[in-house]
């Protein structure tokens, strides 16, 4: 799958604070493996008023 994925450059949008939060460790979180694969992966919010505690919920998501 990352494969098509690859090839079609299709984009994954991965958010490991709210996935912290409701189902996943950050170390299991895909991010890194995507990007290192060469997927077209960014970083995004999920919920910011539900997760995030600043003004800028996608720096919150950098940090992480």
């Amino acid at each position: 799958m990352y494969y098509l994925y690859y090839l079609c450059q299709i984009g994954c949008a991965v958010s490991p604070l709210s996935n912290n939060a409701l189902f996943m460790e950050y170390a299991d979180n895909p991010f890194n493996e995507f990007f290192k694969v060469g997927l077209n992966v960014s970083l995004s919010t999920d919920d910011p008023m539900q997760f995030h505690r600043t003004e800028e919920p996608l720096l919150e998501e950098y940090k992480v």
